[in-house]
């Protein structure tokens, strides 16, 4: 709770600079208080009007990345939290839980920064559409950040390329950590799955990472959870595309409705317009 309140209270501070002087004191210390518990508990919910999102802040390097801030923490866990907290925020001092989130956390985030600039930096609809080489790095990695489960977007996701999409969905199934507010099959879980591959390519039969060894019985849930997933996504896909036969929603291109799923199973909240068509 104490971790919650301190982290929401410093983002809401941090976002009253900008917001105050676009919406004055009174609307500013609400939007900011209401966007900052809604990024930290990765909702995606906002005060803005006009089904708009971000998308009117894609300037405001300020908003964007304390709003990525109290994403990224809430999608670390709180776990992660008090044990980096506990070692002092030293490497060597942390277990194994908390070294794989953040690794892979800062690896997705990374990943996921560089192909947007990569896939979007050409394109009109999105980050070519006036944005500088600056305001296209920040929205990129906000964007990264933000496929993570939160449901916030600066750039327009209709608008997206086809492998933006693809990466999108690669990033909303895979989602935050455990007991933390993202969604997702968990960073944990495909983590695990990773290692195990990894082993059974070099010819190990045990499965490590930093130094320690995963219990098959962990690897054994870790399967267990990424298969029903898949699953999941397969019978819906299935079902949206039975059900929408005929009917605008239907005649989207399959990659759309994948983008959809993913979000609605990883509790994101972005769409590229099948619920607006809806």
């Amino acid at each position: 709770f104490l971790i919650a309140l301190v982290v929401e209270l410093t983002g809401a501070a941090l976002l009253m600079t900008r917001l105050i002087p676009l919406y004055g004191p009174a609307r500013g210390v609400w939007q900011s208080l209401f966007t900052s518990v809604s990024a930290f508990c990765n909702a995606g919910f906002d005060l803005f009007g006009g089904y708009r999102s971000l998308t009117h802040l894609q300037n405001e390097p300020v908003i964007l990345l304390t709003l990525g801030g109290l994403i990224m923490v809430g999608g670390l866990g709180f776990p992660v939290i008090l044990e980096c907290l506990n070692a002092h925020f030293r490497w060597r001092k942390l277990p194994l839980h908390a070294k794989l989130v953040l690794a892979v956390t800062a690896g997705l985030i990374a990943f996921g920064t560089l192909s947007i600039l990569a896939l979007e930096w050409d394109n009109p609809r999105t980050l070519d559409g006036g944005l500088t080489v600056w305001q296209k790095l920040y929205n990129s990695l906000f964007q990264s950040i933000t496929f993570r489960t939160a449901g916030f977007n600066t750039i327009d996701q209709t608008a997206l390329c086809e492998g933006s999409k693809l990466l999108s969905f690669l990033l909303m199934f895979i989602g935050g950590a455990p007991a933390g507010t993202a969604g997702g099959v968990k960073i944990t879980t495909v983590a695990m799955l990773f290692f195990s591959v990894r082993s059974l390519m070099r010819g190990r039969e045990e499965t490590e990472a930093f130094g320690r060894r995963f219990s098959r019985n962990a690897l054994a849930r870790a399967l267990c959870i990424f298969l029903l997933a898949i699953a999941f996504l397969f019978v819906g896909a299935m079902v949206m595309s039975l059900t929408e036969r005929g009917t605008a929603c239907g005649s989207m291109d399959f990659i759309d409705k994948m983008f959809e799923l993913a979000s609605a199973l990883g509790t994101v909240g972005l769409t590229v317009g099948v619920t607006e068509v809806a």
